[in-house]
């Protein structure tokens, strides 16, 4: 299964960091379970989800998908509340560019304001 390699991991988390325009491109390996997972480690990071080795080593040896559905369930909640926290300081860094003043235009309302 794609979930028990990593593979649709990575594929998830690429399609996560596209969506939100975050520049992180993860790069599967056939048949490589503990680098994908490595791979997935990695960009979890970006969420502020941190595996441990020890974790990285047991998803790439789990056999049954217990382990990898729980993984799988918390990064949904995470990512929740990542994509809420992105969008509102997307739109706080728009109102602040459309709040300061146009190059060329004065402070005081340009130059006939008098």
């Amino acid at each position: 299964s794609g979930l028990l390699s990593g593979e649709a991991f990575v594929e998830m988390l690429n399609n996560v960091f596209s969506k939100h325009h975050v520049r992180l491109k993860l790069v599967t390996r056939s048949g490589d379970r503990q680098a994908n997972w490595a791979e997935v480690a990695k960009g979890l990071t970006k969420l502020s989800v941190e595996l441990d080795e020890e974790t990285v080593q047991a998803l790439a040896s789990a056999t049954d998908l217990d382990m990898v559905l729980e993984l799988l369930s918390e990064v949904h909640i995470v990512y929740k509340h990542w994509a809420a926290t992105e969008a509102k300081r997307r739109k706080r860094r728009m109102n602040e560019r459309r709040a300061q003043p146009q190059q060329g235009q004065a402070a005081g309302g340009g130059y006939g304001a008098r």
